[in-house]
């Protein structure tokens, strides 16, 4: 299977997307690095970097990403993403994606507001994998023709990038695949982000109209299992106490 890292990088975070490129570089031939800054131009050995316009969120950065992409699977970094080793969180996206029926991939990370508590459905699984309704985008391998799915879609009215991965999950659901989480590989996200979430809403909103309509069903029935899963873990919560699996999101959060 052929793997291409995209490594997502923005003004703050240029330093740790030049590491992970350059770690994610010694287990991958090709990784991309797109990013904004008002500092000097990123040089790594071996990493296309392409340095994009500072009002470039994650949405036209991901674009640019894909705009030539060939026929590899993907696994995409956001750079506020740690991981104490970048060789294993690669082969655990190797390992998933040249396993069928698994066309998405990604880790368990700490602060998320898709955690699997809230996002497993309800299929049991021997191994590390956690069949989901949902991945979260701050690390995920996606396969490659959910690539070649993404790259058809109009990016240009979702600068802030939210809805991307649910058109990648529909897809799955859509033909034959799964997207699991996987419980053997770890990553540290850093909470916060830097936009307006309602206005990231309403760009999702008019971004999710381009999906198909077996795409749209799959929505719904992955939507109402997550919004079912909530109620049901806040039911078991005593009065008072937090909700288990994480504060309640509407809707995914990628950064900038």
């Amino acid at each position: 299977m052929k793997l291409h890292a995209v490594v997502i990088g923005w003004e703050g975070t240029e330093e740790r997307a030049r590491l992970i490129a350059a770690h994610v570089r010694e287990h991958i031939d090709r990784v991309s690095l797109t990013y904004s800054t008002s500092g000097p131009d990123l040089v790594i050995p071996g990493v296309a970097a392409a340095r994009v316009p500072p009002e470039w969120y994650f949405g036209r950065k991901f674009a640019h990403a894909i705009g030539a992409w060939g026929d590899e699977a993907m696994l995409l970094i956001q750079a506020d993403a740690e991981a104490t080793s970048w060789r294993e969180v690669v082969a655990g996206c190797v390992r998933a994606l040249s396993t069928p029926p698994i066309k998405m991939w990604s880790p368990e990370i700490d602060v998320t507001p898709w955690p699997t508590d809230v996002v497993q459905l309800p299929f049991s699984s021997p191994s590390h994998y956690r069949v989901v309704a949902h991945t979260d985008g701050i690390v995920v391998g996606l396969g490659a023709d959910v690539v070649q799915r993404l790259k058809q879609l109009d990016y240009r009215h979702n600068n802030l990038g939210w809805g991307i991965d649910w058109v990648a999950l529909c897809y799955t659901y859509a033909h034959n695949g799964v997207a699991v989480r996987d419980q053997s590989v770890n990553v540290r996200h850093a909470p916060g982000c830097g936009y307006q979430q309602e206005e990231a809403a309403r760009m999702m909103r008019g971004f999710l109209t381009q999906m198909t309509l077996t795409e749209q069903v799959q929505y719904e029935f992955l939507h109402r299992a997550i919004q079912s899963r909530r109620n049901r873990l806040r039911t078991q919560n005593a009065p008072g106490q937090p909700l288990v699996g994480g504060p309640r999101q509407t809707a995914p959060g990628p950064v900038p």
